[in-house]
């Protein structure tokens, strides 16, 4: 009777991993969904800002992390770090403002 008990507990934590492993995979494609179908709201999320900002709080925080990203402002060692971060911080604004005028667009 042991080895039975055993076993199903055996049985029991094979399907809780299982079942935790099924939980992180709908939590990433839960994510998945929501940046195909929103890509404007998921550039806001990538620079820390709400996809309702006004453009005045979006030119401000572009400002500040282009700022801070500038590789000027970096040491020797880690200018080629900022460089990347300054880059890629740049392509999400840019895309931001591509979508906002696609947006626009629609709208007239």
């Amino acid at each position: 009777m042991d080895w039975q008990y055993r076993a199903a507990l055996s049985r029991i934590e094979a399907l809780e991993r299982e079942l935790a492993n099924a939980r992180e995979l709908i939590a990433d494609l839960e994510a998945d969904i929501l940046s195909i179908t929103n890509p404007l709201e998921d550039s806001y999320r990538e620079v820390g800002l709400s996809s309702n900002c006004c453009p005045v709080v979006l030119n401000a925080a572009r400002r500040a992390l282009l700022g801070h990203w500038h590789p000027d402002r970096w040491p020797q060692h880690q200018k080629k770090h900022a460089t990347e971060c300054f880059r890629a911080t740049q392509a999400v604004f840019e895309r931001i403002e591509a979508l906002r005028q696609q947006e626009r667009v629609r709208s007239q």
